[in-house]
């Protein structure tokens, strides 16, 4: 169980010993309950017959520390451009509830992506601003559209011009040509390529025909490694392949050349269900997270999951509240790049703009902004107790809504703080407490 002592800091009660986290401080320690009592009196101002050490803790304690915040009337620096130049997919994922519809089936037109880009390039020099982000979402960005390579073309020219950079991501599922894929490798600054491996992809990532989707996956993920874009594999994992993470991890490692190797929990979904497809168990994702990372970075691979970074702070866990601008294929400006069907069932509106391809500006709606700034400053009552509260912020407003209304921590919650735990311990020598720990809680799950 994690207390608050005081807004500042956290205890985590692990194994026979308390896990001091504050993490606006930087300050990690592991006290005994003897140290733990005293550090308590010491934040008092009770300072008698207590350790210097503890003392000098309390004081640091003590000093006020600035949470991050949520940016504030008008934008004037936005996080990044998102593009999303079409909703449609040519893979048939058995844990994606993506349904195509007509709103999928819309592809951004060149004149929409040429405006956005300019309106992005003018919101930058207007504020000071040197250096910015454009990065493509879909569905499938690449999938039935050559819009891609003519809006890092045009967008390139235009920062040239202003006097900008410009940093190029892009998030894929891989199905493209190797001539496309070299162009990918030389053009863009980093590429998100999901890909499960060559034990699950098949499985679990068929193309619309029913084929296995690993040899064409594989061959772009080798074309990415030898070029000069920085690669991220983004892996999906399930209660059956939570297991083999080490492995995955040693084939990652050992035939591509990823900077890092994020393994992302399922999300459940009515179709998973379907396919009998369901999360990990936390425990268990949280023990091969940490075999994984450790064949990784004898690589000189980083392993990463969502909301666990511990060497960053943040008020909220997306681009939601962030005054990131995403533009949908429509020209629409919205504050998340998931379907509007799904913040609609969420009681979510994150739509808050958009381009006005005429005059090449956006068009934003203040008064929506504000609004969903909000989301993130008002995170559920949970978080105000949990010492993941800075890295994951709560997680997805959209998928992660639940605990909300539940008022109890869900296994997402769980894996996100046992592997940020296990960050924090890992960093400080204690791997075998945390270890011993796990073990503990498998015995002991509702402890």
């Amino acid at each position: 169980m994690i207390l608050p002592v005081y807004s500042t800091y956290f205890v985590t009660k692990i194994a026979d010993r308390h896990l001091i986290y504050a993490p606006l401080h930087g300050l990690s320690a592991i006290l005994n309950e003897k140290q733990l009592t005293q550090l308590q009196r010491a934040c008092r101002g009770e300072v008698d017959n207590v350790d210097p050490v503890i003392v000098e803790m309390a004081r640091r304690l003590a000093e006020p520390m600035r949470p991050p915040t949520i940016p504030q009337g008008r934008i004037a620096s936005p996080l990044f451009l998102g593009i999303i130049t079409t909703r449609d997919c040519d893979m048939k994922c058995r844990y994606c509830d993506f349904v195509p519809s007509a709103q999928s089936r819309v592809v951004m037109d060149l004149e929409t992506g040429r405006a956005g880009v300019d309106a992005y390039l003018r919101l930058l020099v207007d504020n000071g601003i040197n250096e910015g982000e454009i990065q493509f979402f879909g569905g499938e960005p690449f999938f039935q559209n050559t819009i891609i390579e003519s809006l890092v073309a045009y967008a390139r020219h235009g920062a040239s011009k202003e006097g900008v950079s410009v940093a190029f991501n892009v998030t894929t599922n891989g199905l493209m040509s190797g001539k496309r894929a070299m162009w990918v490798a030389d053009n863009f600054d980093a590429v998100v390529l999901s890909f499960d491996g060559a034990a699950f992809q098949d499985l679990h990532r068929p193309l619309l025909n029913g084929h296995g989707s690993y040899a064409l996956v594989h061959r772009t993920a080798k074309i990415l490694s030898e070029g000069k874009t920085d690669l991220v594999i983004r892996v999906c994992v399930t209660r059956e392949s939570a297991a083999r993470l080490p492995d995955l991890a040693r084939e990652l490692a050992e035939t591509y050349i990823p900077g890092s190797v994020c393994f992302e929990p399922l999300t459940d979904s009515p179709l998973s269900a379907a396919n009998n497809l369901f999360p990990p168990e936390p425990v268990e994702f949280a023990r091969q997270f940490f075999l994984a990372e450790d064949i990784l970075l004898e690589h000189g691979i980083a392993a990463a999951s969502s909301g666990t970074d511990i060497d960053s702070l943040q008020a909220g866990f997306c681009p939601v509240g962030r005054d990131a601008i995403l533009i949908s294929p429509s020209g629409e400006i919205n504050a998340c790049y998931l379907m509007e069907t799904e913040w609609m069932r969420a009681d979510l509106d994150l739509k808050f703009g958009r381009v006005n391809a005429a005059s090449r500006e956006f068009l934003f709606d203040l008064e929506k902004l504000e609004s969903i700034r909000d989301i993130p400053r008002h995170p559920p009552i949970l978080c105000g107790t949990c010492l993941c509260r800075y890295h994951c912020a709560g997680g997805c407003h959209v998928n992660h809504r639940q605990i909300r209304q539940d008022g109890e921590y869900d296994s997402v919650c769980i894996r996100t703080r046992l592997v940020t735990i296990g960050k924090i311990l890992r960093r400080m020598g204690a791997s075998d407490l945390y270890l011993r720990w796990l073990d503990e809680l498998s015995l002991n799950p509702n402890h």
